[in-house]
């Protein structure tokens, strides 16, 4: 199988991006089927010689029709992962980690391995391997995500991505504040996706191309049959203050060069009118 690797700022779309990926008819893409608590690496160098075995013994799995470890033991089409909503409290992860089984697939298929955290974090080796591609987002939708899901990242840490970057780990260990931890975290993704990644694509540019920009950033054949669907949340108004406050206090360090300050006051105003 022709291997690839997809990664991404959490919630920025990369479970959707594996549910259009699986709709083209010579694509498998698995959505976190590595666990990285479970490496033993030490370092980034030994980790993705790791990543490649795992990567190696799924390929086989999937040839032959055997069982593979997978963010869902339900399914390989996954929209999200995480519940629509949370009834007034944090919205939790709904995918259940397990053991999923396909029928026998060609070698001729392409593989695409979905992480986020883990990939980031070793994307400067991954790339002497893997066609890289990262998919990042506008830092409002962001951060609205990160206040309102249970995941560690609404606390402001990324466990995937500290294991392999001391550097991500020392700056969030010395820093108290969630909301910086959480800036910084964003600040790291579109640095590390920036710097090394083959392809970076926006999650606007996947919805407006209802998929096809990011079939084209993996130079894959084919064109997306599905409609993707824009889900409109309802979040109260001391959420919606929050977000304004955050993401004013702090814009000139969330604008990059995908998205500046206009853009990001921009989306801001749409998510806070809605």
């Amino acid at each position: 199988m022709r291997k690839f690797l997809l990664t991404g700022i959490p919630r920025s779309g990369t479970t959707l991006s594996c549910k259009i990926l699986n709709s083209l008819e010579d694509t498998i893409a698995l959505h976190e089927p590595l666990n990285p608590g479970s490496f033993l690496s030490a370092t980034s160098n030994n980790a993705i010689l790791e990543v490649i075995k795992c990567i190696d013994a799924i390929e086989n799995k999937l040839i032959n029709g055997e069982a593979f470890e997978h963010g869902s033991d339900q399914s390989l089409l996954l929209d999200n992962p995480i519940e629509e909503s949370g009834n007034g409290n944090l919205r939790r992860l709904k995918a259940k980690r397990g053991l999923l089984t396909l029928p026998p697939q060609p070698a001729t298929m392409n593989l695409v391995i979905k992480q986020n955290a883990l990939f980031a974090s070793l994307i400067h080796e991954a790339v002497n391997y893997f066609h890289v591609v990262s998919v990042i987002r506008n830092p409002v939708d962001v951060l609205l995500s990160w206040m309102n899901v249970d995941l560690p990242v609404n606390k402001g840490r990324i466990p995937g991505g500290e294991k392999f970057c001391n550097k991500l780990k020392v700056a969030l260990d010395s820093e108290p504040d969630v909301l910086k931890r959480q800036i910084y975290i964003y600040g790291w993704f579109i640095n590390r996706f920036t710097n090394y990644a083959n392809s970076l694509i926006k999650y606007e540019d996947i919805v407006e191309s209802n998929g096809n920009a990011l079939i084209n950033a993996f130079g894959f054949d084919g064109q997306s049959t599905m409609s993707i669907e824009k889900v409109a949340r309802v979040y109260n108004q001391q959420t919606l203050d929050n977000l304004r406050t955050s993401v004013i206090s702090h814009i000139q360090i969330l604008s990059n060069q995908y998205y500046d300050e206009a853009s990001i006051k921009q989306r801001l105003q749409e998510v806070c009118e809605a």
